[in-house]
């Protein structure tokens, strides 16, 4: 008498495998973190803590908020001031995302646009690429939008912008 399984077994076992698999899959993926939400949490909050220690500094905003910006540069210098950047940073113009070179990088890796701005129009729109050059970089997929007003609020308006923050 032989011992073992024959072919046949084996592959049955083999499909019975695979079914399983297949069923348990999709769940085992919602169970992990989704890394986009994550990285515009990480970006939205040092949007907030930037902003909040602008307003607050009576040394450059007097008047507690962003209506005495001297010339374009002035919020964009004023903010990278708050945060660490690695690159050089362009507040010499109004860049868009991703079309242009960003204003500055972070040191967590994200670019980010839009910083070139008076405050004449309220909101000023901010992009941040949460990746960095990795991904789609495309605008609504890691490429994400956030809303700075005169009086230092900041929304979020635009899904997954939304999404992100409000997932646990």
């Amino acid at each position: 008498m032989k011992k073992g399984f024959s072919l046949p077994e084996l592959l049955i076992c083999l499909l019975v495998m695979g079914v399983i698999a297949s069923m348990i899959a999709p769940s085992l993926t919602d169970l992990l973190p989704n890394k986009k939400k994550y990285l515009f949490k990480s970006a939205y909050k040092i949007v907030e803590q930037a902003v909040a220690e602008l307003i607050q500094d009576d040394s450059i905003y007097p008047d507690g908020d962003f209506e005495n910006a001297t010339d374009a540069t002035f919020f964009c210098d004023n903010f990278t001031s708050k945060v660490n950047t690695v690159s050089t940073v362009d507040c010499s113009q109004s860049l868009t995302a991703p079309d242009d070179e960003a204003n500055f990088m972070t040191s967590n890796g994200q670019k980010w646009w839009g910083f070139y701005t008076t405050f004449a129009t309220d909101p000023a729109t901010v992009y941040v690429d949460v990746n960095g050059d990795s991904g789609d970089n495309t605008v609504g997929e890691d490429i994400l939008r956030i809303d700075i007003y005169k009086n230092g609020k900041i929304t979020v308006t635009e899904t997954p912008e939304t999404d992100y923050l409000l997932a646990q």
